[in-house]
């Protein structure tokens, strides 16, 4: 029943956009997936089945008039990150060269090891990438939540990931976020 009225939702939807049959039937159904090394300052990727969308369509544009964010809050609290989502076609584009599909993607590098939560904020409407004025959530991915756990990195010596992430500290060198020493 949920998911015959999600699908009912998404159909209503799509159809208030112009999409056709074809883009409904092959949007997903709002399955998220975690991916990449689950460690401390590795990166980590959330990507999500979502509408479907080709590089040349202009009505919605998937890179003007969608807007993808993810939540991402470690279990303490704190950090607490929002990333920037993104259309990444079939996901695998850079080796299959698709224009088009329904994957869409966020990236984090944990400042922390533990129990990460996420939340997807996704919407349309025009230039809504740019303006969010005018926003207007598109279910079922909006509002969509999970978690995953983050061990501690496993590197060392002269990889990064031993250090953390590069940070601007407001002086001439970066820091390393993890370490708190300046990359010279």
């Amino acid at each position: 029943m949920k998911n015959s009225r999600a699908l009912a939702t998404l159909i209503i939807s799509a159809g208030c956009l112009g999409l056709s049959t074809a883009s409904i039937a092959q949007s997903g159904d709002g399955k998220v997936t975690i991916s990449g090394e689950l460690q401390q300052w590795h990166k980590v990727t959330l990507t999500l089945e979502g509408p479907h969308a080709r590089e040349t369509d202009s009505d919605p544009n998937p890179f003007t008039d969608y807007r993808m964010t993810v939540r991402f809050t470690h279990e303490s609290g704190w950090p607490s990150h929002v990333i920037p989502g993104y259309f990444a076609a079939d996901g695998d584009a850079a080796n299959t060269s698709a224009a088009e599909g329904n994957r869409w993607r966020a990236h984090l590098s944990p400042d922390e090891a533990g129990v990460w939560k996420y939340e997807v904020r996704f919407g349309t409407g025009s230039l809504v990438a740019v303006d969010s004025r005018g926003l207007r959530p598109l279910e079922p991915y909006n509002g969509l939540e999970g978690e995953f756990t983050v061990a501690p990195t496993d590197k060392t010596g002269r990889d990064f990931r031993a250090r953390g992430r590069l940070q601007y500290v407001g002086g001439h060198h970066l820091r390393f976020a993890g370490s708190g020493e300046y990359f010279l």
